[in-house]
């Protein structure tokens, strides 16, 4: 720091000493404080809080938006006032000059529970030094010291120069001071509040953590002084603060074991009591957990001596979840578990899960709701002692998924679920893509970045959470499906149940809609025809969708062509397997066109009208009335009497459930409902209430089916016999010589807005009186005007009439007309642009779904900004073309766009701010280090050999083994070459364990029986009853590992010899994929691969019973049996002698018989059985991405 700047500094410092006189009444007492803390009667033996600024230290029911922890107040401590007109910078410098007198001491002493061995409470720092101060000397300082039995000892010594500390934003610090620290250069003393000019960005000028859970050790049953302080250093100036809630006193914690001590394969708790205990700096601790039936919680106790723990949950099981003994997968209302000697001390362990279900019975209108989980020590000998957590449990982050041509604003209205205050919602918005190909990267992703950050989100408030509840509208449901079938969507970190708890569909075509297909004709049809018109036809669907911009024509493929029913997008989509309910509509069968026309959204109504006159079926007939039977009323060409909502058939809402299912809601579109069309379900109140119905009623019970089949496996429902074909007698005429050599000859003419001029000033939610005139012999039959996202369709002359500007209207409005003749021509005026005037003032800015969650490097997010203004009406503001300015904080974190759209950069957390005028606002950003993309994660190194059934006749597997069903060893050895602390389920058997002279190197688990004799012997472990792995889960995921893997396109070549070579050659620097016909080794005398050090070979044997014997494997360019992976995804047989595997086998369906020889690597099969040995090398761990 330069003497210019620190003498600046002193400069201010001096100007801010505080008048004593101006502040003296204390905030708070340390009584007061006390009871914040949460700390119960009888706890506290004396209390002190000494502050020379009586304006330091306050009890308050909230700090801003920071919200207590745990009852009703928290405690706050500052270096200068709280809740003064005095902003946190340039600060309050409370006499005498300098640090002295900026510095909070709250000293309490407590007695700890008998039992209790663990103190924890929860601290969240925020100080006016960052950023511009971190590293110098400069560095306020909140720490924590406990005075014990044990010792002297500093448990927290949190400062502006920690790590945790991140720029301040509005979402982590509303209403604190803090967040209105913005400065167009943070650095040196600024004064607050500052006046700059609406053109220039604002940056963070405080820092903030988020808040930290401090756990430690103390001793038992005796008194315990902790001493919170707070102090300037450096000065008096830049004020700190720092919010402490929560203390707590318990023998046992409930931490976050997800990701830490989660095993990869597996999917389940590690069960190694040495990573149980020594991972508890990497897991977080756990305040609540989300009722999602899957997630778990690590229940962990320190306790004095050997014995055994009884944990057990509040209430009933399994509403209120179940616990179970780590290594199980029973959970019920309590387990006792014998206590575990670590290092010399005894620990006690259980798993917690999740009650699969909120609503549990009264709890319909909360949206959390109390759980305490208890454990009785019981010791070998002495007395023992219960302790308790008490944790919330919580609904899971509901993601909304909009439609096609949509938003998430779609979502916004009065009458939708975004607005209950009953769930945390994020919605999946992939509006400025929407019209593109459900495959494209924006759209593919958009339903996994959701529902990451909602999770991400939800775990920063020390909520365990492992899945969420979807509601997606039409093509919404459709790409969620398609997430589900993600190679990786069961990660290890989703317990292999996926990050989906139910899905709920709003008219989704979940078989496609014949109105894609016919749109898509459409299209096809009039840019051969007449490119002229649909040049003009586009220009009309993206004027009036300015903000979505609805397109049929795409680069890359449009949307609409992959909703046609049979297409290969839909008939793709596998067997979706979570439990689903389907809400559908019908009804608009028996409606008539033209008021039922009332109820599609403008742009749908532009879309509409232009089918009717350009599908080839209507195309050249001169008959308005026939036209206009195309698509809607009681005689539809396109419907044809079945069941409707406008825009899809009810059959395919259903996605092949039975009509009359109790998984299917059915509602009736209504010309006395506006929101009961296609387009605008997700605002209606009825769908509304019986959405939130859902959300409460049993996730197993018959409100949801177990799984929504194939598309390709439910025939279509449609009566009609062929839109597109012209039945003779329709009135067509039989072709289309004469009306286009009609179309040719006529004049011209031109279409133009003669009222209003451009530039006529216009009001949000007004009208405006628009008069057409049409010249040079063009006579509109149908004249179309748009504008802002408006349509209003003209059907009868003269075309004049009162267009309502939108409400939401801001800038301007860009108007123009569109008429159409009896000859089909196609005629647009000239654009007018309309200046939105309006007294109406910006009060505030919105960030859709607040603080972003990326999940790492290249990850995207584009922004959503709505303006809340003085009307009441929420604007779309996200355009920098109104005055919309965004900027980062950090750059090498995360980086944005003039247009908002937010890239993250590396690991870290940044804030983005976003500036329109004088109001401003900002997010907080958090850039993970996992990939967003649907990656093949390959984990098949953990065991050497693992079958879904039997293993019999086998002798020796050097590594870990396991078998679903039986196994039969003699003369063996497992695990031999394992290392000594890799001892945990080396032989598991899901049935009977038959053993005979041999040992095991570690844990032998069985289902059902066990025969040894007494030669069989287990140095490093022992045997006992327990079924560790779910082996139909694990199946179920190497089935689909394999099918994921044999789709890879072959990126390697493969050459079959004459001699007997078959020689694999791949260059990629990470995956190198091979295609080989089972028949190629019959009679191969060498099996070659050359590929890079460091890479993955997937070699894909094609073939239902290969055989394999008597060759040899040569390795060049680097590679070896680590990197080798034979996948046989056909194979139900699989036979070997004589020769020896280099690599991991992977034949999920295959019997395996393998004799006279070995693999050095591993087995993942069906079942097998021989004498081969296993020989251990690990495949390497490798994630193929798109």
């Amino acid at each position: 720091m330069s003497a210019a700047a620190l003498a600046e500094r002193q400069r201010i410092a001096s100007l801010h000493l505080a008048k004593p006189a101006a502040a003296s009444t204390a905030l708070a007492t340390a009584t007061e404080a006390a009871t914040a803390l949460d700390l119960a009667p009888g706890v506290v033996t004396s209390a002190q809080l000494t502050s020379l600024n009586p304006q330091a230290a306050m009890v308050a029911p909230e700090y801003g938006d920071i919200k207590p922890r745990k009852g009703a107040s928290l405690f706050i401590m500052s270096t200068g006032n709280i809740n003064t007109a005095n902003l946190p910078e340039p600060g309050t410098d409370y006499p005498p000059l300098g640090t002295e007198g900026d510095a909070v001491v709250f000293r309490v002493t407590l007695n700890v529970p008998r039992g209790s061995n663990r103190m924890a409470f929860d601290f969240r720092f925020l100080s006016a030094e960052s950023p511009e101060y971190v590293g110098t000397q400069f560095n306020d300082t909140f720490s924590a010291r406990v005075v014990d039995p044990l010792g002297t000892r500093t448990v927290v010594d949190s400062s502006v120069n920690s790590a945790t500390f991140f720029d301040v934003s509005s979402t982590r610090a509303a209403g604190t001071g803090y967040d209105v620290l913005f400065a167009d250069d943070p650095s040196g003393v600024d004064l607050f509040p500052g006046n700059y000019p609406p053109e220039i960005m604002l940056f963070p000028d405080a820092g903030i953590t988020d808040f930290r859970t401090v756990n430690f050790e103390v001793a038992s049953g005796g008194p315990v002084t902790i001493e919170f302080t707070i102090s300037d250093l450096g000065d008096g100036v830049l004020d700190s603060a720092v919010v402490i809630d929560n203390i707590t006193f318990a023998s046992m914690e409930a931490v976050n074991p997800n990701p830490v001590l989660i095993h990869e394969f597996l999917g389940t708790v590690v069960t190694d009591p040495v990573k149980l205990v020594n991972a508890s700096v990497a897991v977080a601790p756990v305040q609540g957990v989300a009722a999602d039936g899957v997630t778990q919680v690590l229940l962990r106790a320190k306790v004095p001596s050997a014995g055994t723990m009884t944990f057990t949950v509040s209430g009933t099981s399994p509403a209120n979840g179940g616990v179970g003994a780590v290594g199980s997968s029973t959970r019920t209302g309590s387990v006792t578990v014998p206590t575990v000697p670590v290092g010399g001390v005894h620990y006690a362990f259980a798993l917690y899960t999740s009650p699969a279900d909120f609503d549990s019975g009264g709890y319909a209108n909360v949206s959390t709701r109390p759980l305490t989980l208890s454990g009785q020590y019981v010791p070998t000998t002495g007395t023992g002692y219960t302790s308790q957590v008490e944790l919330s449990i919580v609904r899971p982050p509901l993601v909304l998924v909009h439609d096609l041509w949509s938003s998430c604003l779609s979502w916004q209205g009065v009458g939708g679920i975004a607005a209950s205050s009953l769930f945390k919602v994020h919605c999946a918005d992939y509006s400025s893509t929407s019209s593109a190909r459900m495959d494209s990267e924006e759209n593919t992703l958009a339903v996994p970045n959701a529902i990451y950050e909602a999770l991400q989100e939800m775990r920063l408030e020390q909520i365990a959470v492992t899945q969420v509840d979807v509601v997606a509208q039409g093509m919404g449901g459709l790409l969620t499906r398609k997430y589900i079938d993600w190679p990786n969507y069961r990660r290890h970190v989703t317990f292999k149940e996926g990050d989906i708890n139910r899905l709920i569909t709003l008219n989704t075509p979940h078989g496609g809609t014949r109105m894609a297909n016919e749109l898509a004709t459409m299209r096809d049809f009039i840019k051969v025809e007449d490119p002229t018109v649909w040049d003009t036809i586009k220009d009309a669907l993206v004027l009036a969708s300015p903000s979505t911009k609805l397109q049929l024509e795409v680069v890359g493929g449009a949307a609409i062509d992959d909703l046609k029913v049979g297409s290969p997008a839909i008939s793709g989509i596998k067997q979706t397997d979570v439990p689903s309910h389907f809400m559908v509509s019908q009804g608009a069968q028996t409606l008539p066109r033209t008021p039922t026309s009332a109820l599609l959204p403008g742009p749908i109504k532009v879309l509409y009208t232009k089918m009717e006159t350009y599908h080839p079926r209507v195309f050249g007939n001169q008959d308005a009335m026939t036209r206009q039977r195309l698509i809607l009323g009681v005689d539809s060409m396109l419907f044809c009497g079945d069941p409707h909502d406008t825009f899809a058939g009810t059959a395919e809402q259903q996605g092949g459930t039975a009509t009359g299912s109790t998984a299917i809601s059915t509602f009736t579109v209504a010309l006395a409902n506006t929101k009961s069309g296609h387009f605008e379900v997700q605002n209606d109140v009825p769908h509304r209430d019986r959405i939130i119905q859902l959300l409460n009623s049993p996730v197993s019970g018959p409100n949801f089916v177990s799984s929504i089949p194939s598309p390709s496996t439910v025939p279509p429902v449609n009566q009609c016999t062929g839109l597109t074909a012209r039945p003779e007698g329709d009135g067509t005429p039989p072709d289309l010589g004469f009306f286009r050599q009609a179309r040719a000859s006529a004049v011209a003419g031109s279409l133009a807005i003669t009222s209003p001029a451009p530039g006529t000033q216009v009001t949000p939610g007004k009208p405006v009186t628009v008069t057409l005139s049409a010249s040079g012999g063009f006579q509109p039959e149908t004249v179309i005007i748009v504008g802002g996202g408006s349509a209003t369709i003209l059907e009868v002359a003269p075309f004049t009439t009162q267009f309502q500007i939108p409400v939401q209207a801001i800038g301007s409005v860009e108007l123009a007309a569109f008429g159409i003749d009896s000859l089909g021509r196609l005629l647009s005026s000239p654009h007018v642009i309309l200046p939105v005037v309006s007294s109406a003032q910006l009060s505030s800015i919105q960030v859709l779904n607040g603080d972003a969650t990326l999940p790492g490097q290249g990850s995207k997010r584009k922004l959503v900004v709505n303006g809340k203004y003085t009307d009441g009406v929420l604007r779309d503001i996200s355009s920098p073309a109104l005055g919309t300015l965004y900027s980062s904080s950090n750059n090498s974190v995360a980086t944005i766009t003039a247009d908002g759209t937010l890239t993250g950069v590396s690991k870290g957390v940044a804030t983005v701010m976003v500036r329109n005028g004088t109001v401003l606002t900002s997010i907080t950003v958090t850039v993970g280090d996992a990939s967003a993309a649907p990656c093949i994660a390959v984990r098949l190194g953990e065991y050497n050999l693992f079958v879904l059934e039997d293993y019999l006749q086998g002798n020796e597997v050097q590594g870990k083994l396991a078998a679903g069903r039986n196994v039969s060893l003699q003369n063996f050895s497992v695990g031999a070459m394992l290392s000594e602390k890799d001892t945990t389920n080396v032989l598991v058997a899901g049935g009977n364990l038959s053993l005979a002279n041999g040992s095991v190197w570690g844990e032998a688990r069985y289902g059902l029986k066990l025969t040894t004799d007494t030669n069989v012997t287990f140095p490093r472990g022992n045997v006992a009853r327990a079924t560790p792995i779910n082996f139909a889960t694990q199946g179920s995921s190497l089935r689909t590992l394999s099918s994921d893997l044999a789709a890879l396109p072959a990126n390697g070549t493969t050459t079959v010899e004459s001699w007997g070579g078959v020689l694999l050659a791949g260059t990629h620097p990470k995956v190198n994929v091979f295609n080989v016909n089972a028949s190629a080794f019959k009679g191969a005398t060498l099996l070659s691969i050359q590929a890079p050090a460091d890479t993955l070979a997937v070699i894909n044997v094609r073939g239902t019973s290969p055989l394999l014997t008597n060759f040899g494997h040569a390795f060049s360019g680097g590679i070896d049996e680590r990197g080798i992976l034979f996948n046989f995804p056909d194979a139900t047989t699989l036979t070997a002698y004589d020769y020896g595997f280099y690599g991991t086998v992977l034949a999920p369906n295959a019997n395996v018989t393998f004799n006279g020889g070995s693999w050095v690597g591993g087995i993942y099969a069906r079942s097998l059985k021989g004498n081969a040995v296993g020989h251990l090398s690990r495949l390497r761990d490798t994630d193929i991405c798109k």
